[in-house]
């Protein structure tokens, strides 16, 4: 639904921003790898980050909810085929012509 899309969407750029607070809190670990113009982070940073664990969770049922949504809405078809379509091509001149013996 389109609900679960946009839900779905924000988590994920909320995954991806704690990402970039992950990575960012390893360069400052490693004292060769420090950028210029970025301290350490900030108290409120630190609490966010720690609710990615939970967040990437979140997302993993919600794919698989959606995998067995998924699977659920195809059994049928797959369990008991539609019968072939007919001939789809084209009535071309050549395929329609009646010829006499």
């Amino acid at each position: 639904s389109k609900s679960g899309k946009t839900k779905r969407k924000r988590l994920l750029s909320k995954i991806n921003a704690l990402s970039k607070l992950e990575r960012r809190q390893l360069t400052m670990t490693e004292p060769n790898k420090q950028q210029h113009g970025q301290g350490p982070l900030r108290k409120d940073e630190l609490e966010r980050l720690k609710d990615l664990d939970s967040l990437k969770e979140q997302l993993q049922q919600m794919d698989d909810d959606i995998q067995q949504k998924s699977l659920l809405a195809v059994e049928e078809l797959v369990n008991n085929p539609p019968e072939p379509l007919g001939d789809m091509r084209r009535a071309d001149e050549h395929r329609t012509i009646c010829r006499k013996e």
